[in-house]
């Protein structure tokens, strides 16, 4: 029987000494990581709200738990398995004697021609994750001791239930009124730990037990982030931790009022941080920011360096947000622009925080009016040239801007000039190559006569007369084509040098 039974292992424990002594032997099991859910409690007025968080354990073992203390640890502890019940042994490497040893055959992979072109592959963003819809949490607790447990006295002997008449009337749940934590919260060194005493919980049951019930600072807000839903913002709150403990990450179902509000999710908030939670759509605020928005680019200067022409160029992008506030009450209004890389702030405008996804600006969205935020930024962006090689039209153009320093333009203007005498001689030299050609396909077409007419006639001797003019013009042009081509060397050459001399600015 122990033989086929695998998962039991028998330990021995030795002691040595003499006289007796208490003995305590623990052991570790691995059990599910505990879970969080929350429930916010809003009022009308007012800026703080009723916290319920539970925490959701599970008895995945084989025993039942009988008043058993839990310690919830809160906080991202490092932990791993290591196997240090098997054996180790040190590997040896297996040599075969030479003599013995004899030639594999031999597989190769198919290689690839690095003198091929090679293209970058398009590759494909990743799918988004699909949103997850939080069902509503029951907020029950589970059960704790047994002065807690429905049907139990506090001696955990069978209670006598006594059903009462109730009259149920029209007002609103009071959510609050019979949850109370069992939990003592205390700080251990960078975590958190809740404990909960006398829990009992069945083998393979889950229990949620209440561990917070605290007041904390909460502000209603409207959040609106164009990337999230373009046309509306989102109901919200900011809250603070108030509550002198380390609230774990979880869902959160929102009641105001008494009803319903929304569910949310909240991320690991530690004491006295603060965090934006998001449970609806507010449908009597809308947002507009693409009536009003623009982008302009404009050079703000430029110099020369080692004949290179690096341009400095502004872009200015202005986004308006326009929130028509249609409600009779005013609202206080988060708006998020997203961060984007070389992109700085300026003008009035200062966010209140920032994330490394956005910047939020808070204000106030007047009843019955449409209230505008505008987000000026500013990207310089850095343009560079080789002036040797570069069209000379664009180089015209750099020469004609004002926000360019004068000398960098009198360098431009310089430089233009000397491109231009190297262009014109260049054009010379491709005109005389031109009627060079014309020349010789003349040429051959004279020849082709000359085959078809006797030596001894008049045309005949024209022909000839005319093909030997045509050879001392092409004599000439190649000479002067010749005398362009070295002018055109040397003007390029000091144009090179000028180039590479000149830095400016």
């Amino acid at each position: 029987s122990q033989a086929r039974d695998q998962d039991k292992k028998p330990v021995t424990i030795s002691f040595t000494g003499t006289g007796e002594r208490r003995v305590r032997v623990g052991y570790v099991v691995e059990t599910p990581v505990w879970k969080t859910s929350y429930r916010l409690l809003l009022q009308d007025k007012g800026t703080s709200a009723n916290l319920q968080g539970w925490a959701i354990v599970e008895n995945q073992t084989e025993s039942d738990w009988n008043n058993v203390s839990l310690s919830l640890v809160s906080g991202r502890p490092i932990s791993f398995i290591m196997d240090l019940y098997q054996p180790l042994y040190a590997t040896r490497q297996v040599v075969v004697p030479e003599l013995f040893a004899s030639l594999h055959p031999q597989i190769y992979d198919g290689g690839i021609d690095n003198s091929r072109d090679k293209l970058a592959m398009v590759t494909r963003a990743a799918p988004a994750a699909p949103a997850r819809s939080m069902s509503n949490l029951a907020a029950t607790a589970a059960p704790g001791p047994c002065a807690r447990r429905i049907g139990y006295n506090a001696d955990c002997t069978p209670a006598t239930l006594q059903l009462n008449e109730i009259t149920v009337t029209g007002a609103l749940m009071d959510a609050s009124a019979s949850v109370q934590s069992v939990a003592l919260a205390a700080k251990m060194g960078e975590l958190f730990q809740y404990s909960v005493g006398n829990v009992t919980l069945p083998r393979q049951k889950s229990a949620m037990l209440p561990i917070i019930t605290d007041t904390i600072h909460a502000e209603r807000v409207s959040i609106y982030n164009a990337a999230v839903l373009g046309t509306n913002p989102l109901n919200g709150v900011r809250i603070k931790n108030t509550s002198g403990k380390h609230l774990l990450q979880g869902p959160v179902t929102v009641f105001d009022n008494g009803g319903y509000a929304g569910d949310a999710r909240i991320d690991n908030v530690p004491e006295g941080q603060e965090r934006l939670l998001s449970y609806g759509i507010d449908l009597d605020v809308t947002v507009d920011n693409t009536k009003n928005s623009k982008t302009s680019s404009a050079i703000e200067t430029a110099r020369i360096d080692k004949g290179l022409l690096i341009v400095s160029r502004k872009l200015v992008s202005s986004t308006e947000y326009a929130a028509d506030n249609k409600s009779a009450k005013e609202k206080m209004l988060i708006i998020e622009h997203p961060v984007r890389g070389g992109w700085k702030l300026v003008g009035g405008q200062k966010p209140y925080e920032t994330t490394p996804a956005s910047y939020r600006f808070m204000g106030t969205a007047l009843p019955g009016k449409i209230t505008t935020l505008v987000v000026n930024e500013e990207n310089l962006q850095y343009e560079s040239m080789a002036m040797a090689s570069n069209d000379i039209g664009q180089l015209i153009r750099y020469s004609q801007t004002g926000e360019i320093p004068k000398s960098v333009r009198d360098a431009l203007a310089k430089a233009i000039g000397m491109k231009q005498a190297v262009l014109a001689v260049e054009s010379q030299i491709a005109a005389h190559t031109a009627q060079i050609a014309d020349i010789t396909a003349e040429q051959n077409r004279l020849r082709e006569n000359m085959k078809t007419v006797a030596p001894s006639t008049q045309y005949y001797e024209r022909l000839l007369a005319k093909l030997n003019e045509q050879e001392t013009a092409i004599e000439t042009l190649q000479k002067e084509r010749v005398t362009l081509i070295a002018r055109r060397d040397t003007l390029r050459a000091e144009l090179d040098a000028y180039l590479n001399g000149l830095t400016i600015g």
